[in-house]
């Protein structure tokens, strides 16, 4: 296993760590592990990973229509169970 292999993978871990009681939309768990392993973040450092993700998943909501985007409106009824 190379270096770049396994520095991926400890973004890819800084990736899935969620708040306390704050968890990610599957939606936004997709974004951000899709962006992980197509390298996006290979020239992040670790410790601002999760800088990064909060920025992309800001832009995500910025760029794509509520239709397909989750939006802060939906965001705490979902959490709650509450569909």
């Amino acid at each position: 296993m190379s270096q770049a292999q396994l520095d991926r993978g400890y973004r890819l871990t800084e990736l899935l760590k969620q708040g306390l009681n704050s968890p990610l939309l599957v939606e936004e768990q997709v974004v951000s592990i899709w962006a992980g392993t197509r390298g996006h973040l290979d020239g992040v450092d670790v410790s601002d990973v999760g800088r990064f993700e909060a920025e992309l998943l800001d832009l995500g909501s910025e760029l794509v229509t509520p239709t397909y985007w989750p939006t802060s409106a939906v965001r705490p009824d979902r959490r709650r169970g509450n569909l």
